[in-house]
């Protein structure tokens, strides 16, 4: 499936993020359908309750419900490196080599 095949009956979109060689798209269910030049990029078991995605070149990002950021695809520059210790995350956005993430302030 190339980056611009939508696959036949997709439906309930909410959200979508293309980048380099993909495009993901974010379903109203919170799980995500990536199109794409191959399978680098397959959604990895258990990433689930989405509120947004970005793209970057060669790696995607998911932003979960509880400030979580779930990272996939090439690491060759570190830009999948998501810290453990980092949550509460508002925003998150990616680029060629990088990658960023933007967390909640505090009281």
């Amino acid at each position: 499936m190339g980056n611009c095949d939508i696959p036949v009956g997709l439906k309930g979109v909410k959200d979508l993020s293309t980048g380099g060689y993909y495009t993901a798209v974010l379903k109203n269910d919170g799980t995500i359908v990536v199109l794409g030049k191959d399978d680098e990029c397959k959604v990895p078991k258990g990433i689930k309750n989405i509120k947004t995605v970005a793209v970057g070149l060669n790696h995607i990002l998911a932003l979960s419900n509880d400030g979580r950021v779930f990272p996939w695809g090439n690491n060759n520059n570190g830009e999948c490196n998501v810290p453990e210790d980092l949550v509460d995350v508002v925003f998150i956005a990616a680029s060629d080599k990088h990658s960023m993430a933007v967390k909640k302030m505090g009281l």
